[in-house]
């Protein structure tokens, strides 16, 4: 199943928010803002990745070009452990993707809401297939292998 992330606002250094569709599933995404693909303070760039089971199958991790599941394959790539999180405001990701029903801010932050819900049943729409990827597409034009 291809997944598919369209980044659709940034809000400076607070982070970025994204639509994630699959069938006929929607909910929104939370990111970190764009800093040079640093690990642990920036989201990844635009491209298509596959998404492994990960910690046990709770979640998914994403691994394509410079990034990989685990820390132990580290000497490959600069990121790792990219993964779908249940989380609420964008100071509380490292890197990984927020998701929830929907979005705004809490009180000045912005924020990703019902994120547990969301995230289950994503994970759920994922366990259903052997093989699955996501397409992330920025708002700036650049889209990436369509």
């Amino acid at each position: 199943m291809r997944i598919m992330l369209k980044r659709f606002a940034e809000f400076g250094a607070e982070g970025t928010v994204s639509l994630i569709t699959a069938a006929r599933w929607r909910c929104f995404g939370m990111e970190l803002a764009w800093r040079g693909n640093e690990r642990n303070i920036s989201r990844i760039p635009p491209g298509l990745y596959q998404l492994k089971t990960h910690n046990d199958g709770l979640t998914y991790a994403l691994v394509g070009d410079g990034v990989v599941q685990y820390e132990s394959q580290a000497e490959e790539s600069d990121r790792w452990g990219i993964r779908f999180d249940r989380a609420n405001l964008a100071a509380q990701l490292r890197g990984c993707i927020a998701v929830g029903q929907t979005f705004g801010f809490i009180g000045n932050d912005l924020a990703v809401q019902s994120s547990r819900p969301a995230h289950r049943q994503l994970m759920e729409l994922l366990s259903w297939q052997s093989q699955n990827e996501i397409l992330i597409q920025d708002r700036f034009g650049g889209w990436a292998h369509a």
